[in-house]
């Protein structure tokens, strides 16, 4: 029953003894030990009484023999047994949107585990059918309630205890006897919907109208009695209105155009209004604007186009044109793509553009509509065209290079070919040159757009001119390029008129220039020096001689010298680094030599190489070749005794040299031991130059000749009267010696001026030596 357990118990094998009995002790899942009871060795069944009901034991057994009491068996687990728990008291409580069911437990032997209420909805609103599957809620203390609960709906069940004796199908506890739950007390009470409506959406809009359509919420979501479905629409924060529906589509009318509407949709109940839907804004249409009137205004570099709107049912947003240029001074080369202007006034403002340019136009009024892939709707056309004011280019030629000539100047540019900045139709350029210095402005036309160079004539030779150019259009002429500065050239200069003067030891050239478009500078002339004295030159020199006026002159030149040149009028043009040109050559008279004249300096270095008693060998150079004024024909020595004796001698020298070297000469017939005086002159074709400076010289001495003499004597004397044979020479002393034959000489020296002597105190008988 619930207080005892029959163990059965087996026989043991392993006795070691006799068998006495069976030991079986009882206890409680904490090891209390709560009963042990001995039984004979004939029983295996044994009946514990006097337990707990509903609570766990653990149970052994152990064999008793003549030797003791054996080992236990294994524990064996084992409860005993709960009643089933009394059906419970009941009570409804709150049924406001849930289901409130209050317990009372009857007391018995079970253990309580909880209350537990088996709920099960057999209709919602009245309606049948709308039955759901049951639903348990259990709590440990009552009430047991069901929460959420549809409005207005009837629920039927039972309520249990439930014990902690576990029930072999969910394993948890089990449930006492019921005690039921009629339908009638178990109505929740009715209340608002509990959902909004969904997908609320406009399936069509006009002018002044919205057709709404949204989903039913669910039979069992209205929590009492259908009434129908609150419409409210709004606008800026405004309600417009509302109203009562009882299907699910709706259209809302007499709205105004283009205007923006926030929609909601509400399900009311005989419980009340339910939740609205999340807003949904919806925007009235508006009508296509009309084509706006226009008329064209400014045309120079922009396009100006005032419009008007037309009336009707829109809301004005803006004017747009759409401005599509064709062509650039009628070429469609420079055609362009839609351009879009847009303003709020009525002024619509294309700039810049490029004038003389074609343009088509289509103008619209622009509403605040939405259109499919922006947020505004172009409304009817406008379409015409429009061909901008031409004006004057906005380019500029490049000068590439200038060329001067004398009279003219050659000009390239590059050409202004750009359409888009000649802003008209190209009709040439224009030239504009004057004076470096100012003056009168002169111009010339190009009329042709494909011309790229230009002479500009006449002009005055080396003349500093700056020049410009602009391109034309049919608007007008452009900006001038930079000036540039250029200079005409000078003409070469022609040769000169060319007359010889004065040839004295110079070159007189004279010179006129002759007319020309040149600048005249100087005479130049250009002289070689090719001989002198008919004496080749082997290097050759060229001076350089210049005048800025007539005559040019070589000085000093040397006489008797042939010279070759030539003669030039030299003007300003500078040339390379020179600052100057010479022109065509004149050249001299073929040969030119200068005149002849005397020496004008004497030979050099007179030396003496030998003197003799009667002759003297002579040697010296010859003057500087350029006072030589010519070929030296021959030299003059003129020899002078003494000071101041006039000339004894002169003699001219030719045996000379080309080119010169040492001269040489021989006087003879000189007397001996006789002081001279020498000077040498050199003698050309003129004349005969001037002396050297006199050298002097004595000759040498000669041996005496046989004095002549005469005797006279007395017994104790010998006279001696001499003399000498000659006066060339010259005698230093006379020297008589007397001599006694075989004996004795005397050696008397006597002065020169002497010319006798006597030898006394001689002795006699010798008169014939």
């Amino acid at each position: 029953g619930d207080q005892c357990k029959t163990i059965l118990v087996t026989d043991e094998l392993n006795l070691n003894g006799v068998l006495v009995g069976y030991g079986i002790v009882c206890k409680l899942t904490n090891g209390s030990v709560v009963a042990f009871v001995n039984v004979s060795d004939t029983a295996n069944a044994i009946f514990i009484p006097r337990l707990t009901y509903g609570t766990p034991y653990n149970v052994q057994v152990a064999a008793i023999s003549s030797g003791g009491l054996g080992i236990f068996s294994p524990i064996t687990k084992v409860a005993t047994e709960q009643e089933t728990p009394i059906a419970p008291t009941l009570a409804v409580g709150n049924l406001d949107r849930k289901i409130t069911i209050h317990l009372t437990a009857i007391p018995g032997k079970y253990h309580f585990l909880d209350f537990c209420c088996y709920f099960e909805r057999v209709s919602v609103s009245g309606i049948s059918g709308s039955s759901l599957p049951k639903v348990m809620r259990c709590r440990k203390q009552s009430p047991v309630i069901l929460s959420p609960a549809d409005e207005d709906s009837s629920y039927q069940g039972y309520c249990v205890v439930r014990s902690t004796a576990v029930n072999a199908h969910n394993g948890i506890g089990t449930d006492g006897n019921p005690t039921y739950i009629k339908p009638g007390l178990t109505r929740t009470n009715t209340a608002a919907p509990s959902s909004a409506p969904g997908d609320l959406k406009s399936t069509q809009r006009s002018f002044t109208s919205i057709s709404l359509q949204w989903k039913t919420i669910g039979a069992f979501e209205w929590n009492g009695a259908f009434v129908g479905y609150n419409v409210t629409w709004t606008s800026k924060g405004r309600v417009i209105s509302n109203v009562m529906v009882t299907t699910n589509v709706y259209v809302i009318t007499n709205l105004m155009f283009s205007t923006s509407y926030r929609v909601q949709v509400a399900a009311v109940s005989a419980g009340g209004l339910g939740n609205f839907t999340s807003p949904l804004v919806v925007n009235t249409t508006q009508d296509s604007a009309p084509a706006p009137f226009h008329t064209i205004g400014n045309l120079d570099k922009n396009i100006s186009i005032d419009l008007k709107a037309g009336t009707g049912s829109y809301h004005f947003l803006q004017f747009c044109c759409y401005f599509e240029r064709q062509s650039v001074s009628g070429s469609t080369a420079l055609a362009l793509p839609i351009v879009t202007n847009c303003s709020t006034t009525m002024r619509v403002v294309l700039s810049p553009v490029e004038e003389d340019a074609a343009y088509s136009v289509i103008c619209v009024v622009r509403s605040d509509a939405a259109g499919k892939n922006h947020p505004w709707t172009d409304g009817h056309q406008t379409t015409f065209a429009i061909t901008t004011k031409a004006a004057a280019p906005a380019i500029s030629p490049v000068i590439t290079y200038i060329i001067p000539g004398i009279t003219s100047i050659q000009l390239s540019w590059t050409g202004a070919t750009d359409l888009l900045k000649l802003n008209g139709k190209p009709m040439g350029y224009r030239i504009e040159w004057q004076l470096s210095a100012g003056g009168a402005l002169m111009n010339i036309e190009i009329t042709s757009s494909s011309v790229t160079m230009a002479d500009i004539n006449p002009l005055h030779f080396d003349t500093a001119y700056k020049v410009r150019i602009a391109a034309k259009s049919s608007g007008g002429i452009g900006s001038y390029s930079t000036w540039r500065q250029v200079r005409t050239k000078q003409d070469i200069a022609p040769p000169p008129l060319l007359t010889l003067g004065n040839l004295d030891k110079r070159i007189t050239i004279n010179l006129k220039a002759r007319p020309g478009k040149y600048h005249f500078v100087q005479f130049c002339c250009y002289l070689t020096w090719q001989s002198v004295f008919r004496n080749s030159i082997s290097n050759l020199t060229t001076v350089t001689v210049c005048n800025t006026t007539s005559p040019v002159v070589l000085s000093p030149v040397e006489e008797d010298a042939t010279y070759t040149g030539r003669c030039v009028a030299r003007s300003n043009a500078s040339r390379s680094v020179q600052s100057w040109t010479d022109g065509l050559l004149a050249p001299l008279p073929t040969p030119t030599t200068t005149e002849i004249a005397e020496p004008s300096s004497p030979p050099q270095s007179l030396l003496i190489l030998s003197i003799t008693a009667t002759s003297v060998d002579l040697t010296w150079l010859p003057p500087p070749l350029k006072d030589q004024n010519g070929k030296i024909l021959y030299y003059n020595v003129e020899l002078r005794s003494t000071q101041p004796i006039p000339v004894l001698q002169q003699e001219n020298v030719t045996n000379l040299t080309t080119p010169a070297t040492n001269v040489t000469s021989t006087l003879a017939e000189l007397a001996p031991y006789t002081n001279y005086s020498v000077a040498v002159t050199a003698v050309n074709r003129a004349g005969r130059g001037p002396y050297s400076t006199p050298i002097w010289f004595r000759t040498n001495s000669v041996v005496p000749l046989k004095p002549t003499i005469a005797l006279s004597s007395t017994a104790t004397s010998i006279a001696v009267t001499f003399s000498a044979k000659s006066l060339i020479m010259h005698v230093s002393k006379y020297c008589v010696m007397f001599t006694r034959t075989a004996v004795s000489s005397v050696l008397l020296p006597l002065p020169p001026v002497t010319t006798s002597v006597s030898l006394h105190a001689v002795m006699g008988g010798n008169g014939s030596n």
